[in-house]
């Protein structure tokens, strides 16, 4: 790199040799190298003109699209990228203009052309070159791939086409775009079959004929289907499953747009998996899971008895599995009794009504949103490793309930601290501020049943229209009592018999009850509570679950981002306790209706309440 100590002759040095590198950045770094060398020698303007290079060259390139290649935020919150657009000036634009006119080489011109293309300095002219670039660029890679087959030329090809089509369409260039169009065709049935990029290009290629319905028609497709099927075949015969169901699934997908039935997909693709499944047998995780994806496959291809014989093999699965557990123990001694004794002070020096609102609004009482989102970032800073790898959540019978994909692997580790903090933290300080409140009588059923119908919305009586005419009239506290009365009977009956509560009733009722507050409280604040379904009988009108209710983007407006946690957790969340899946589905066995679980869904049940 050093040899190079003025600009102009790393110039002449790339119009010759730009395409011996493989990745754009090394590019990049002979500028910036040069840059360091100009810089102790005090040219500053040169200077400046190898840094604007390595901007150019650190700009990801990709659909036609210009995206920085890192974007993060400051300790305000501001989003902060690099490369951008923001650093470049007048002088930049002139500079890359000159660059633009003054390369021949193919692979800088189509880089100059493509950022000026989005750049202030827009004209149709930069979109053309830069297309044409990219076509003879991907000629001479299609070359190079031909005497390096294992080298992956083959992804410079498909990278320059697409970004050659996705230009095309933005510059609204009929010509260039039915030209690119017949290029495609040609890579997906042409290419090296020694090409180690040729499935990638294939499978990439046809989804991008299948987006764009404006661009390829119904008489692009004709046998491609056939295309994929022998592809699939191929390799579901050399035992790669995953990728022969890509190309089963592009099958698939193809003949839907002619409208052909042809081959039976599901059927092929239930045997992949049930392939895999075989394949992994000594990892019974994995194996399980290919398993219940062959199960759903033969079940969408009505095989009865493939779907008997796999059952089968899933509960002898599963039956086999066994999962390494690492426990930690922790004194909480000291914490019990601060505890103890905050719960105590706060109980005796208050009144019913500060003591419920406490336990209603206070914030300290439950973990934060903001507080686990920086643990969750922390954890991937410290461990980056942990985010390669999947995650599948098992239920408690051991059957697969989610596998977590690394678009949400955040929210699933905010929720795993979320867990920690509530069950080590916060849990102790509520069951004894509870059962302290009414070891002192400060709690009892018609307290805090008064202090809803003061406070709460939920004394006021909701009606609806019946089909009929006739208006249905309902009050909340109504429903809520016998859950309310139940829990204190059992509290007592624990506080003076020392044996442990039966909260069954309790834990049953209220966990089926908040679902319907929640829908009542979204309904009466203008949130859409319904959704419309059209199957073969005609078009039908159901109303949300939990579930649905608590990712309405609406809830926001009035929950903080603390109780939405909070209720997603508690409820729904296969990461958290999923309490409305399992009471709904009596999935719960008697241990699991424990004191903490009742007292924080009454914890929920005053957060719905929307104590003023």
């Amino acid at each position: 790199m050093n040899e190079f100590e003025d600009i102009q002759s790393l110039y002449s040095y790339l119009e010759e040799n730009a395409l011996k590198y493989k990745y754009h950045h090394q590019i990049s770094d002979l500028f910036k190298a040069l840059r360091d060398i100009l810089s102790k020698n005090e040219k500053s303007f040169d200077a400046e003109k190898a840094q604007w290079e390595v901007d150019f060259f650190n700009f990801v390139l990709k659909d036609g699209e210009i995206k920085p290649s890192i974007q993060s935020t400051d300790e305000k919150g501001n989003i902060i990228e690099y490369p951008s657009f923001d650093r470049f000036n007048e002088q930049t634009y002139e500079y890359l203009t000159n660059r633009f006119y003054s390369t021949n080489n193919n692979l800088l011109k189509s880089r100059y052309a493509h950022i000026l293309w989005f750049s202030p300095a827009k004209n149709g002219r930069y979109a053309q070159v830069a297309i044409d670039s990219y076509i003879e660029l991907n000629n001479v890679y299609e070359e190079k791939d031909k005497s390096e087959p294992n080298e992956h030329h083959g992804l410079s090809v498909l990278s320059g086409i697409k970004n050659a089509y996705y230009l095309a369409r933005q510059a609204n260039d009929s010509n260039r775009i039915n030209l690119i169009r017949d290029k495609i065709k040609n890579l997906i049935y042409s290419y090296n079959e020694r090409s180690s990029s040729l499935l990638t290009m294939r499978e990439n290629l046809i989804q991008l004929m299948l987006d764009d319905k404006a661009t390829f028609d119904e008489t692009q497709f004709i046998s491609l289907n056939d295309l994929c099927i022998q592809v699939a075949d191929t390799l579901f015969q050399s035992g790669n499953g995953f990728r022969a169901i890509s190309f089963f699934e592009l099958g698939e997908k193809i003949e839907k747009r002619l409208g052909l039935k042809t081959h039976d997909y599901r059927t092929s693709i239930a045997e992949c998996f049930e392939m895999m499944m075989k394949q992994n047998e000594n990892e019974p995780l994995i194996s399980i899971t290919h398993c219940q994806n062959a199960i759903e496959c033969y079940k969408k291809a009505k095989n009865n008895a493939k779907i008997k014989e796999l059952e089968i093999k899933y509960r002898n699965l599963k039956d086999s599995l066994r999962l390494e557990s690492i426990e930690y123990k922790i004194d909480q001694t000291e914490h019990i009794e601060k505890c103890i004794q905050f719960s105590e002070e706060l109980v005796s020096k208050n009144s019913p009504d500060n003591i419920i609102g406490y336990l209603a609004l206070h914030k300290d009482l439950l973990p934060t949103y903001k507080d686990m989102d920086e643990q969750a970032e922390q954890q991937s800073k410290n461990h980056p490793i942990l985010d390669i790898f999947p995650t599948i959540i098992l239920d408690q019978n051991a059957h697969p309930a989610q596998m977590i994909s690394t678009e949400n692997v955040k929210f699933y580790k905010i929720l795993q601290h979320y867990k920690m903090h509530l069950e080590i933290s916060k849990l102790p300080l509520i069951n004894y501020l509870l059962i302290e409140s009414i070891k002192q009588k400060k709690l009892s059923p018609q307290l805090m049943l008064n202090f809803l119908q003061k406070y709460s919305w939920l004394s006021i009586t909701q009606s609806k229209p019946l089909p009929n005419g006739e208006i249905f009239e309902y009050n909340w506290l109504n429903l809520l009592a016998p859950a309310i009365n139940e829990y204190f009977l059992q509290m007592n009956y624990f506080l003076h018999s020392k044996n442990y509560p039966n909260f069954v009733l309790a834990i049953d009722s209220l966990t089926l009850k908040i679902e319907g507050i929640l829908r009542d409280y979204c309904n009466n604040v203008g949130i859409v509570t319904f959704f419309q379904r059209t199957d073969k009988n005609g078009t039908k009108v159901q109303e949300k679950d939990i579930n649905a209710l608590l990712h309405e983007p609406e809830l926001a407006d009035h929950f903080s981002n603390d109780d939405i946690l909070l209720f997603k957790f508690i409820l729904v969340e296969k990461t958290g306790y999923n309490l409305r899946h399992k009471v709904a589905h009596s999935l719960m066995s008697y241990a699991d209706y424990d004191i903490s679980i009742i007292h924080i869904l009454i914890l929920i049940l005053l957060r719905l309440s929307k104590i003023q």
